[in-house]
């Protein structure tokens, strides 16, 4: 009995299982689509900071969404290059079960190495929510994930610097000595 319980343990060790379930993929770069992350209303891509990007994925319109995942890092965290762009490689559409049509869009972020902690500080940014059809990735041994070009159809405004709105106060206190000096004009006058 114990020598077949070793023949068993070493023909499962010899057994390779490949998964016959498709995966969809999509490319985690915004190169293509020429949608960069800008960081001011003025179109700027260069920050002083570290920016980072996430592509966020909805199969069939439900509630939840989902980061997809590169396949070479393992992260779903990408960092934006000086120009506005982000290149993650292959990633992973969760949840998907066969070449679907997906929602996406873009958040990216900067000062806080996640997204949730930099909505606090508010120096964060989304893309316009867009559907586009996914790759699809059999598995089979030797395969290449092929990922499908990521259409974005926004680019992602971050504000690494939030601008205060200025309080009535400080509209007073700018604009009050000019009042003063056209009332003694008028005076003069």
């Amino acid at each position: 009995m114990r020598i077949l319980q070793i023949a068993n343990a070493v023909l499962y060790t010899n057994i390779t299982i490949y998964n016959t379930f498709a995966i969809e993929t999509v490319n985690m770069s915004n190169i293509a689509s020429q949608m960069p992350i800008y960081y001011d209303i003025y179109g700027n891509t260069t920050a002083n900071t570290p920016v980072y990007a996430e592509i966020m994925s909805n199969i069939g319109g439900g509630a939840a969404w989902v980061e997809v995942v590169s396949v070479t890092t393992g992260s779903s965290v990408m960092t934006v290059d000086e120009s506005g762009y982000f290149n993650g490689g292959i990633g992973i559409v969760p949840t998907s079960t066969d070449i679907s049509l997906v929602s996406f869009y873009v958040r990216a972020w900067s000062g806080t190495p996640t997204y949730v902690s930099s909505i606090e500080l508010g120096k964060n940014g989304l893309s316009a929510i867009w559907q586009q059809n996914t790759g699809y990735w059999d598995q089979s041994p030797g395969s290449t994930p092929p990922g499908a070009t990521l259409e974005m159809s926004s680019p992602v405004l971050v504000k690494i610097q939030p601008m205060p709105e200025p309080s009535t106060i400080a509209l007073v206190a700018l604009a009050s000595p000019f009042l003063v000096a056209l009332f003694r004009k008028q005076q003069n006058s």
